[in-house]
């Protein structure tokens, strides 16, 4: 389902079915329990902010930048080099 969010208990079998933790699905969710999809991440963003940092200071530039510098640079901001390097 594009654009749309969908509703499904923690028992039924719906898309991404196999993916979760096991039965459970996770500690807070019982087997009654609905689940709102899709969920909204938390924590950093490393895509946002990559184009944020992009966008404000070497929009219109010319110039080769190393994507070792754009780890490093995103590690000051609590990125991880592995979530880093998936953003570029």
């Amino acid at each position: 389902m594009t654009g749309t969010s969908a509703t499904y208990a923690a028992n039924d079998e719906g898309p991404g079915e196999g993916l979760g933790e096991g039965p459970d699905e996770g500690p807070d969710e019982g087997p009654d329990e609905e689940v709102r999809l899709p969920r909204m991440r938390s924590g950093p963003q490393p895509q946002h902010l990559l184009l944020t940092l992009l966008g404000d200071y070497w929009y219109g530039l010319h110039d080769h930048l190393p994507s070792a510098a754009l780890v490093e640079l995103l590690g000051e901001f609590g990125i991880s080099p592995a979530a880093a390097r998936a953003a570029l």
